[in-house]
């Protein structure tokens, strides 16, 4: 079984060193070509620029989350088996899904894990505004009459309708892959789109602690926007299995959000988790208006 794996990985090692001799040091194997002289008109804004450096990392990450929910949906309907009969593997399931029915259960725990994951792509489009202003790449911006707001504003936008599209892919995936093995497409598909969006204002008001922190306090902008989203992770995968505490599982925001498929949804909640991510993004921006750069 292992063999094939094993000799893929070998013959793309040889290639790999091969490519990499006949190659000159800092430079490719195909060589560069110069763009343009001028910019388009579509790219002489922040926005369109910072979607110009982000489109090919989210399409990259939106296929990783499409496959990722198209294997998660085609063992749903056995996860049951897969997990045998103990019962110690189910309750923990059932726990970190907030519900009795396993199957359920266990495409609410992978949604929930997918908005983990879209944290994260979020954060580091956000924590990319650090790195231009560390390196000197924001000063020739904010030179001209682009204002800070606006300049943060672009990555703020990408940031947020990028994390929508990864969850509406993980949706997109788990929903035709569990709706194709049950025969229920139509049903499933909308059902597991929902379920992945529904992670949507969680994602948000872990990724406005890093604005925050970037518009307040820009030197640990880096250490605590990523500190966040793992804590969060930690506190949601562990926190439901090890019987923590509620005050502690509610620090994180995914704790608030509605465990779907079949369980309620609670409009407030979500609602208040919108109302935190744009308060802590105000702060973020209003911080960064006011302190130095660079």
């Amino acid at each position: 079984m292992l063999v094939l794996p094993v000799a893929c990985a070998v013959v793309v090692t040889v290639i790999a060193a091969l490519l990499a001799a006949r190659r000159d040091l800092g430079t490719g194997l195909l060589p560069d070509r110069p763009g343009p002289a001028t910019a388009s008109a579509w790219l002489r804004s922040p926005l369109a620029i910072v979607w110009r450096q982000q489109r090919a990392g989210l399409a990259g990450w939106a296929v990783g989350a499409l496959v990722a929910g198209a294997a998660f949906g085609s063992i749903a309907g056995n996860i049951g088996s897969l997990l045998g009969s103990g019962t110690g593997l189910r309750s923990a399931v059932a726990r970190l899904g907030g519900q009795s029915g396993l199957t359920d259960a266990y495409l609410a725990a992978t949604m929930g894990i997918m908005g983990l994951v879209a944290a994260g792509y979020a954060i580091s489009v956000v924590l990319r505004l650090r790195s231009d202003e560390t390196a000197g790449r924001a000063d020739p911006v904010l030179a001209a009459a682009v204002g800070r707001v606006r300049w943060a504003a672009g990555s703020l936008t990408v940031a947020a309708a990028g994390a929508a599209v990864v969850l509406a892919a993980t949706g997109l995936g788990a929903g035709i892959s569990y709706g194709l093995r049950g025969g229920d497409t139509g049903t499933q598909l909308p059902r597991l789109l929902g379920a992945a969006l529904a992670q949507w204002p969680a994602v948000l008001a872990v990724t406005a602690v890093a604005v925050a922190v970037f518009g307040l306090l820009p030197g640990s902008s880096v250490a605590v926007g990523w500190t966040a989203l793992g804590a969060a992770a930690v506190v949601t995968l562990l926190g439901p299995t090890l019987r923590l505490a509620q005050w502690i599982q509610d620090i994180s925001p995914f704790t608030h959000v509605p465990k779907l498929p079949g369980g309620t949804v609670s409009a407030a909640a979500l609602a208040w988790l919108c109302v935190a991510a744009l308060a802590l993004g105000a702060a973020g921006l209003a911080g960064l208006r006011r302190r130095d750069i660079g």
